[in-house]
Order: C-alpha cells, then sequence, then structure tokens
C-alpha cells in the first residue's frame, strides 16, 4: 500500500530505528516525508514524549511499567553480547555475564578470555537495550558505574571493535544492519543467537519488539500495524530482523 495522508506521529528507540525504517519505507514506497517523522531516542523520552502528545505511538524493546499503556509485539529479536576479537572469546554463561556487569568480573582470564582487564561498555539508563539486560541478566543488581558509556547502539559496536579487552552488548537486529562490524559475537550458555535459535526462545537473551501507545489505535496507524503483522509485514521484519510468525522461516534455518 501507498500512504496518501501522514500517520499519526510514530518513533522508534535507537535500537529498533532501522526496524521501523525498513517498514515505513516498504509500506509507504519509500516516501521519505514519512522517514522524517522517525525521531529515534530512548525509551524514557519516549514515554515523556507520548503522555505530552508530542508522539502518538513509539517502538521499543522494553515496556515501562507504568503508566498503563497499550502495547501490541510487531517482531522478536535479541541481546547480542560483543567483544573485542583480541579477547578471543567464545562463549560465556549468564552467571559471568551478571559478575561482569556489576563490576565482579574485571579480568579476561577469570572468564577464559586473552589479554588483561576487561573494558565493560554499557548503553545509558533510560534505554530500552540496557533495560531489557537488567530484566534478563540483572535482576536487582546494578550495573557496575565502572562501565564506560555508549550513547547508540552504532556507538557501541564502534567502541568495541576499537577498543582491545573490551565486551558490551548490542541490538542482534541492529548488528544486522552492520555487516562489517568487526566485533566476536558471544554464545550465552553455549548458544549463539540466530534466526531460528531466537525465534524458538532458545537463546536465553531473547525478547520481543513491541509498538506502544496510551490506547488501541482507532486511526489511520491501525491498518499499519495490521500490515506489519501480516505474512507481507512480516518479510520486511526479516530483513534484519526475527519474525513473529514461523512460516515467515527460511527453510535453511
Amino acid at each position: 500500500p501507498i500512504l496518501t495522508t501522514p500517520p499519526p506521529r510514530v518513533s522508534a528507540t535507537t535500537a529498533t530505528y532501522p526496524l521501523l525504517t525498513d517498514l515505513f519505507y516498504a509500506y509507504g514506497d519509500g516516501a521519505s516525508a514519512y522517514i522524517l517523522d522517525l525521531n529515534p531516542a530512548n525509551v524514557q523520552t519516549h514515554l515523556d514524549d507520548l503522555q505530552n502528545d508530542r508522539i502518538q505511538y513509539f517502538t521499543t524493546h522494553h515496556i515501562p511499567t507504568s503508566p498503563s499503556l497499550w502495547a501490541a509485539p510487531i517482531a522478536q529479536d535479541a541481546i547480542a553480547i560483543i567483544a573485542h576479537p583480541s579477547t578471543n572469546l567464545n562463549n560465556i554463561t549468564l552467571d559471568q555475564l551478571r559478575q561482569i556487569y556489576n563490576g565482579k568480573i574485571t579480568a579476561l582470564i577469570d572468564i577464559g578470555g586473552v589479554g588483561g582487564e576487561l573494558i565493560v561498555f554499557s548503553r545509558e539508563d533510560g534505554t530500552s537495550t540496557r533495560a531489557e539486560l537488567e530484566r534478563m541478566v540483572m535482576g536487582n543488581r546494578r550495573i557496575t558505574a565502572n562501565a564506560r558509556l555508549a550513547l547508540t547502539d552504532e556507538q557501541m559496536v564502534k567502541l568495541v571493535a576499537e577498543t582491545q579487552g573490551a565486551i558490551g552488548y548490542v541490538s542482534w537486529g541492529l548488528l544486522n544492519t552492520m555487516p562489517d562490524a568487526n566485533v566476536i559475537i558471544l554464545r550465552i550458555e553455549n548458544i549463539a543467537p540466530a534466526r531460528a535459535t531466537i525465534y524458538d526462545h532458545i537463546y536465553p537473551l531473547s525478547n520481543t519488539i513491541y509498538i506502544v501507545g496510551k490506547s488501541e489505535p482507532q486511526d489511520s496507524i491501525r491498518p499499519f500495524i495490521g500490515w506489519i503483522q501480516s505474512q507481507e509485514g512480516q518479510k520486511v521484519v526479516m530483513l534484519h530482523y526475527v519474525p513473529l510468525l514461523m512460516p515467515m522461516l527460511p527453510q535453511s534455518n
């Protein structure tokens, strides 16, 4: 379908921006006006924008528990744990990941790596990627104050690739938009993030991407969301992320 009137303002967290861009291009036949409506920011900024009617909907991995919001799933994704190639890391456990991010593990040798100090990178507080890491890995433990901050997932990949001994985390789907990224993607509990392991929720850090609003849409965004969840829309999701529906998976996976 081709959009003939501007939709309600829809935005995206930085980690879901590539997905929403893909979807708008496909649904709007590449109309740049709709892409300009996108304004990536962290989940707390978008929540404030939503409550003050500066946007009507946004896409995110993390749904805040308060206030009560309407949400619909549109794709699947995962947190990929990445490291500098010099670390020679391949696999870590969830417990090791937790101890890395609460500051208890500080040396590469303690997790089977090569080198000296482990340089930890994190997203800033208020981002959906960090909130999901805290939910799935940290529980009630705080991320170490010694972690160096990356302001976007793209910057996270760049910093980890450039820093000896570095480890970080990023959206798996967003990482797929950066094929030349010079980082190692680690296995977690000996399971690698891949379309099949994320779809089946075998990979421990699998999660869901939602479109969120104050209430269920009754306006022109409703058919857009329906299209995203259809087989046609899910084919677009598969460009970089993981679909909701099994029929969209390639036979090779």
